[in-house]
């Protein structure tokens, strides 16, 4: 289904593309409500962040992103990760998450993190159906990480 489609790929993203398609990756999100990224968001530097992040392309244009940054030798983060509305529900979102868990381990890391509204059930169910489990509280979220073995 997703590899017939040529015109739907997954390519890492730079500061020029995010400035170039400013606009596409800001309309992404925007019927997210409290949705906050800016473009000074996606901007900052970043420990790899240039190597690891990625967006999903169709026709040419952004129709989702995954922003990721290495916090530790062991240890990618996941900042933002987006789906454009009309393209959710479509099996991207759990093969993004397979780009990023092989992101990260190409990039020598074990261990994949990010954070979630503890409010925000369809975001935990969806990370939980796809590997990640609970590992601390902090504030209003909830820290998910999922791990793989580099060395395979």
């Amino acid at each position: 289904m997703f590899d017939k489609d040529p015109e739907t790929n997954f390519r890492t993203v730079s500061p020029s593309d995010i400035l170039t398609y400013q606009d596409e990756f800001l309309a992404i999100a925007d019927d997210i409500p409290g949705e906050y990224w800016t473009l000074q968001n996606f901007l900052i530097d970043l420990p790899a962040k240039w190597d690891l992040s990625f967006a999903l392309w169709q026709n040419d244009l952004p129709i989702g992103y995954a922003i990721l940054s290495k916090k530790s030798e062991d240890q990618v983060h996941l900042h933002h990760f987006m789906i454009d509305r009309d393209h959710r529900a479509k099996g991207w979102g759990t093969r993004m998450i397979t780009e990023m868990s092989d992101r990260a381990e190409a990039a020598g890391a074990t261990l994949l993190t990010l954070k979630v509204e503890k409010s925000n059930a369809s975001a935990l169910r969806f990370y939980s159906r796809n590997g990640f489990s609970f590992k601390a509280e902090e504030r209003s979220f909830i820290i998910l990480s999922t791990s793989f073995d580099s060395t395979t």
